[in-house]
Parts: structure tokens; sequence; C-alpha cells
């Protein structure tokens, strides 16, 4: 009974009554995830309160019963009495023995469910009693699997009481922990003179029963026959270990054989019986003598399984029914048989057509038509070992993969673990195996922004990766690139997920690196611009200076200036525009850099058209013809660069034309698998070979200015601003006979 003045509750009703709304959070997350039903009435028995996700189980929402009657509601009750037996009890006996202040405890039944139910008195302040409250949890799956392990247990002990044999179980001290079956019963013992006795200590003077025992503690099985009272018994004695691989205990079974004359005499008799059985029976089974290895006798299973007819099959010998590669194994078990049942698991076979299929057998051996013959019954496993050997086949690919691979399983508890993830997280203790994955590291930290999209992602797609950062309980900090998927069952049930941990410190330096770089060139270039501009416009004012004065000077002297003094005045003009040119050209080139966010789809036929009218003048004056050859590409980059790497292009094809025939431009482009390659052939002078990567260099002339005047830094803006789209720019060219430009931009789709 639950009293006012209690301060440690002991089961979860009386915890939520006593801590009241502090663990309120605590309480709704119990009743959102345990199969349980809380409860409550006034003194007159009407519903005031149903919550708890058992009650969604049975189909009922907990609103449509708030308000109803205690009393009214369809369900029944059992409690046990004073000697453990169950007993029925009624609704209002339940609901008075509260009001009398006592907590019953009962197993009801409501709308075809099982229920554990507590029933307690709720107190008011003045330590009345003003209700009741109750919690039912849901026990339908245990009473039920407790009904079928009592049954099979029946069913075990029944077997024991009718067959002769004894089982046994003892530890490696010797003290005998288990002890069933009729054939104690054929020794004049009961239980109790043999559970809790030492086994080492009877029958202490038999040799092969204290050898067997000693083979049996060192983990062998072992066989001894024993004659306790006039009776002889066949005993088998099976180690039993930890997952350790240390012995528990030792199984032991024993045949009581003092009748095998008479059951062989029975055996006989009982022959058609027998065939029937071994016939009809599921397992795979077959007689053959132990002598020849001649098979005898199979049943439809075996013959169905194998592929052979029955009369096939006594055309066989054992041997023929397993690989040539495992013959010898098969002869040395068989010429090795122990007494009693052999046991074998998954044997090599081999069907009619050569496919082979494994099967766990058992090996008897016993006299059959007055031979000496081995009896196999064996179980079709094929689809285990297939489905094990993939297994172990995933395994070994996951242990060779070099990131950490981590599986967990639906409440996050570790299941696997490769070698790379064994070393990242320093894991030196192999019962992590089922703890929560959270025991790989002290603490972990990912951006908020990252750890939503990763998990926005694995709730929509089932997988995610994120960058995430995990201090190790040695406070080693590791960054992580972390994939994971979930996995799950073949009914679709969530089973789980798998993570792959890349340790990506390298990475991260490295980009943090490049970002720095980057950033660090960006600023560099900015302040290169801005010193070529400044250095530019201080470098031609002196410039312009000189010039202007030198023309003043030859307007305000020239009748008194000597022609000579006026050539050297012109001369000195002339260079200092040049070296202006120069320079402008140059700020020219500072300029062309790559900038991305200009870059705009650009029709290269519309350009070159566009471009042909801006260029009338001079290609009429110059008599130059421009053909455009087949198709034109709409291509991705900053206009105005592509503009100016046409235009340098052509009028350099015009500058360099041949005096001896009419100069003609031949424009045209092919597609490659990655790039769109350009060619710009004109009929002009043409250049050696030798000169084909110096012409792309900045200021590099092969003729003199007074033969084609000009900067020389042309074709050195159209290498740059191919550059800067990614591609590539050559020359091909016949002194004489004229020169073929080509230039490479790679294909962008966005």
């Amino acid at each position: 009974m639950v009293t006012p003045n209690e301060s440690i509750p002991s089961t979860t009703t009386d915890f939520v009554l006593s801590e009241g709304l502090v663990y309120k959070d605590r309480l709704e997350y119990i009743l959102s995830n345990v199969t349980l039903v809380l409860f409550s009435t006034d003194r007159n028995g009407t519903f005031t309160y149903v919550a708890g996700c058992g009650i969604f189980g049975i189909g009922i929402e907990p609103e449509s019963l708030v308000g109803t009657s205690f009393f009214e509601v369809d369900w029944s009750g059992m409690v046990r009495d004073s000697n453990d037996e169950f007993q029925s009890i009624t609704r209002e006996t339940i609901f008075s023995s509260v009001f009398q202040g006592r907590t019953i405890e009962a197993e009801t039944r409501f709308a075809g469910k099982m229920f554990s139910s507590r029933f307690s008195p709720i107190f008011g302040t003045n330590g009345e009693i003003e209700g009741l409250i109750g919690v039912s949890v849901d026990i339908t799956d245990s009473k039920t699997r407790e009904a079928t392990f009592q049954r099979k247990v029946g069913d075990f002990r029944t077997a024991l009481q009718v067959l002769p044999i004894i089982v046994f179980s003892f530890d490696v001290d010797g003290i005998i922990l288990f002890a069933e079956g009729k054939g104690f019963e054929r020794l004049g013992l009961t239980l109790q003179d043999v559970i809790g006795k030492n086994f080492f200590d009877s029958q202490p003077d038999q040799t092969e029963r204290t050898q067997a025992i000693q083979k049996a503690i060192g983990g062998v099985n072992s066989f001894y026959q024993s004659r306790v009272r006039d009776k002889v018994f066949e005993n088998w004695l099976y180690p039993r270990f930890d997952g350790l691989g240390r012995i528990t205990e030792i199984l032991g079974i024993g045949y009581d054989v003092t009748e095998r004359e008479y059951l062989n005499k029975k055996l006989k008799e009982n022959e058609l019986n027998y065939r029937n059985l071994f016939k009809s029976n599921p397992q795979v089974m077959y007689i053959f003598d132990q002598g020849s290895f001649r098979i005898l006798e199979s049943n439809a299973t075996a013959q169905l399984v194998c592929g052979y007819s029955e009369s096939e099959f006594l055309e066989k010998t054992v041997l023929d029914i397993h690989p040539a590669d495992d013959r010898s194994w098969v002869v040395d078990k068989i010429q090795n048989l122990a007494l009693g049942p052999n046991f074998f698991s998954e044997v090599i076979h081999t069907k009619k057509n050569g496919e082979r299929f494994y099967l766990d057998i058992a090996l008897t051996h016993f006299r059959f038509s007055g031979r000496d013959c081995i009896l196999v019954s064996g179980s079709d496993v094929t689809q285990r070992v297939r489905t094990e050997a993939a297994n172990r086949f995933n395994l070994q690919v996951l242990s060779q993969i070099s990131d950490a691979v981590i599986a967990l399983d639906s409440e996050f508890r570790i299941t696997y673990y490769n070698f790379p993830a064994e070393r990242m997280y320093e894991i030196s203790d192999p019962s992590l195996i089922g703890k929560h994955y959270t025991e790989l590291f002290q603490e972990d930290w990912i951006s908020e922004g990252n750890r939503r999209r990763a998990m926005d992602e694995y709730e929509l797609k089932g997988l995610a990766n994120a960058e995430i950062i995990h201090t190790l309980k040695s406070g080693k900090r590791i960054h992580l690139e972390m994939s994971f998927k979930k996995i799950s069952d073949p009914r679709g049930n969530n089973a789980g997920l798998i993570m792959v941990n890349r340790d990506i410190a390298e990475k991260v330096f490295v980009r943090e690196f490049l970002k720095k770089a980057i950033s660090d060139l960006e600023m560099t270039n900015r302040e290169l611009e801005q010193f070529a501009y400044v250095a530019s416009h201080d470098l031609q004012e002196p410039l312009r200076t000189i010039a202007s004065y030198l023309q003043l000077l030859e307007r305000k002297f020239s009748p008194e200036l000597p022609s000579e003094a006026k050539e050297f005045i012109q001369i000195t003009i002339e260079a200092a525009k040049r070296q202006q040119g120069l320079i402008e050209s140059l700020l020219r080139y500072s300029r062309l850099g790559v900038k991305e966010d200009r870059w705009e789809k650009i029709s290269i036929r519309a350009l070159l058209e566009n471009l042909r009218e801006d260029l009338a003048s001079i290609l009429n004056d110059a008599n130059v013809r421009i053909e455009i050859e087949g198709e034109m590409p709409v291509i991705l980059g900053e206009p105005d660069q592509i503009r100016q790497l046409f235009q340098n292009l052509i009028t350099n094809s015009i500058k360099f034309r041949s005096k001896e025939r009419n100069p003609k431009i031949v424009i045209s482009a092919s597609k490659t698998q990655a790039e769109w390659e350009f060619r710009i052939a004109d009929n002009g002078i043409g250049m050696d070979s030798r000169y084909f990567e110096k012409i792309f260099i900045i200021f590099q002339k092969l003729h003199s200015k007074s033969e084609f005047p000009g900067t020389g830094i042309g074709l050195s803006i159209c290498k740059k601003i191919v550059e800067n789209h990614g591609g590539k720019i050559w020359v091909e060219s016949n002194v004489g006979v004229g020169s073929e430009f080509f230039f490479a931009i790679p294909i962008r789709r966005n």
C-alpha cells in the first residue's frame, strides 16, 4: 500500500505519484515507448486519465475511455492465492480492496491482450484515498513464449521419462548440476541421490571412465562404458564452452544397453515398421556397408536430393556421392567412427548432375542384414552454408577496406567493426560489441547546420554523410568524414545502420591551406592589378610630357631647326608613342583574369558575324575574305575575352598576309568528347617551326617594327584568354604557305 509519507517509491506508478509533474517528461517518454497503459479513476470509479502506447495496440483511443466507468469496461482479472494458484477476481473486489488501502497485483485480459496490472490507491493531501491509479504492462508476447517454452520443456521431460537414458551435467570440479531421465529409475536412484554429488567420486576404480572424464575436461568428446547395479550403460561426454572458449560444464548422455540383444531381436521383428519410418523420413537417409562402402538402402528424400533413382543408388558406393578431392577424408572418418552417433557438419556431397550440396550428417554403426553397416541421416544445409560463406566473404571484404566500418543495430549498439575502426578508435576491449556506439569516443562535435542537413538526408533517403570531430577517450581528436546508411531486415523493418568513417585530417589541412593560398593569391592579384594600373599611369605621364614638349619644340622652332634635328625629334616622339602602346598593352594583359561570375553562353557564329562587321573597313582595305565553315558551337565563357581572342587571331592573319596572293582566312570548329577545337587558318607568309612556342611569349616579335608594326603582345593575350577558360592554344605553319592557329576549350554544361 502506498502512503503519502513514502519518500522513495518502488514502482513506476508510485514513482510518478510521489514525484508529480517534476518527472513529467520521463513519464511521457515511458508512455510513448513502453507497451503499458496508465490510468486513474475517482472515488466513483469513473476514469479520469488513460494514456500509454499499450492502449493503441488494442485499437482503442485513450480519450474514449475517459469518463466511462471502471465497472463497465469488459475485462477480467486473475490473482495468485497462497498456494501460488491463479484465482479469478472481480472488478468490484479490486476497487473495494484499493479503497481499503491495499495494492492489488493481477493478470488481466482486455480486448484479446494479456496485461500484468497493478492497482493502487491515490492519497489526497489529507491522507484520505481519493481514487485508484493503475498501470498495466502488455505481457501477451511473453505469455505466449512462456507457454511455448513450458510445452517444449514438458515434451523434453516426457521423452526423458520414457526413454531408457540418463542426461546429466557436471562442472569442472565434478559437481553434478543437472540430472534427468528414466535411466536413473532403472538404476534405483532418485534425482536427489545424484544432483549436488561429486561425479568424480562415484565409481573411482573404472579406468576407462576416468580417461573419458579427463578427455572431456580437456575439451574432447569422449565415450566410456559403465556397469552400475547390474546395468550396463554406454555414456558420451560432451564439453560445453562459453564465448571465450572456456569449458563451463560437461554434458553427459547415457544409454542403457543391458537389453541390447533383446532390442536387436525386436528390431528384426519390427523391420517393416522401421523400413516405413526409414523410407518416409523427411531427412536424407541411406545405409552402406562399412567394408565395401556399397550403398544398400536409400530413402525417397535421399533419392530426390541426390538426383538418383532407387536402382541407381544401389549401384553406387558412398564415395560416389562425394567429390573426388574429399573421398580420402570420408574414408578416414568412416574407418575411425566412435561408438554411438557421430556428427559431422557441412559435409560436401555431389548430385547426379555434378552439383555440390551440403549435409549435416549423423553416422551410426549398426548391424543390418547380418552386416556391419553405417546409417547416415542428414539435413540439407546448402543454403545455410552459402549464406555463411557470403557473410564470411563480406566480412573479409570489410576487413580489407582502409576506412573504418562500424555496424550498429536499431538501438545504435555496436554489432561489428573492422580493423581500421579498431585502430582509428584505439579499441582494445573486445567487449565493446553490444555497447552503445557513443562508447567509442569521449565527445563529438558537428556544426548544427551540418547535423540538420545530415539528419534530413538520412530520414529522406536512408543515407547521408557529414564531417564530424570525435574526441577519443585518450584525448586525441580525429576529424572524420562520416557516411552512414540505414539497413533493413527482409520485412523492411529498421535493422540498424552501417557507418563508414574516413580520417580527413590531411584533407582538412590541405583544404585550409588552399583556402588561405587562394585568399593570398586573390589579394596578390588585386595588388598586382592595382600596381599595374598605377605603374602604367605613372609611366605614361612622363612619356606624354616628353612627346608633347617635343611636338611643341618642333612647331615653335621648326624654321630654325636643321632637318637632321627635326628627324631626331620625330624619332623620339615615335619611340615615346611605342613605349606608351607597350604600357597600355601590358595593362590590358594584366587585367585578363578568370572571372567565371561573368561567364555566359556565347554563340560563336553570332560573335564572328558581328566581328566581321566591325572589321569591315580593315578587311576591305586589305581585300581579305573570311570564310566560316561548318557548325559553330555555343560555348560558356567570358564574352569580351572570347571576342578579343578571335579578333587578335584574325588581325594577326591580316597583318602577316602574303603580297603574292589575295588573303583568305578560314574559321572552323570540331567537337571531341570533352572539348571544342577551333581552327583559324590563313594563306599568309607563314613561319618556321622553331618559332611555334616563342610567338606566344609576351613582347616577342619575329619581324622588325618597320616591317610589321606592333607591340608583340597580341598572341600572348590569346594564350592567356584560352588558359583562363581551361584550354590550350598552338600553331602549325609552313613558311610561304600560311599558318593555322588552333585552340581548344572544354565543353561545360553550366
